[in-house]
């Protein structure tokens, strides 16, 4: 099975919301207290163009066949000098997702090595 990393593009929103409500479905069903159900516009495309434009978010995508099957999504964030932190530039990772039927392949270790390039 041959795996495709690469950012992720204006035409991959369709088939990454699948992965995307997938994810939001398996919070919901094991975690109901604290995750409704989602709507259409949970992950709006005009949200997904604003990462895609983000110069400091890093949207990268897993593909089998042009099919999203899963994806990494961290924002470069910096922090302030205060009394105990230096200031610092760091990657937080908001999301790291695999398609239930693509996971224990080594996709998401792929991802997070994209993402670390």
């Amino acid at each position: 099975m041959s795996i495709k990393i690469e950012p992720a593009r204006i035409d991959d929103y369709p088939s990454f919301l699948d992965v995307f409500f997938e994810i939001c479905e398996l919070h919901r069903i094991n975690v109901p207290w604290k995750f409704n159900e989602p709507n259409s516009e949970i992950f709006s495309k005009k949200y997904y163009l604003e990462l895609l434009n983000n110069k400091d978010a890093f949207f990268i995508m897993a593909k089998y066949s042009d099919e999203v099957v899963g994806y990494i999504l961290a924002i470069k964030r910096s922090s302030f000098d205060n009394p105990i932190f230096r200031s610092r530039t760091y990657v937080s990772i908001d999301d790291l997702v695999v398609k239930n039927d693509y996971q224990k392949m080594g996709i998401g270790t792929l991802l997070m090595d994209k993402l670390e390039e």
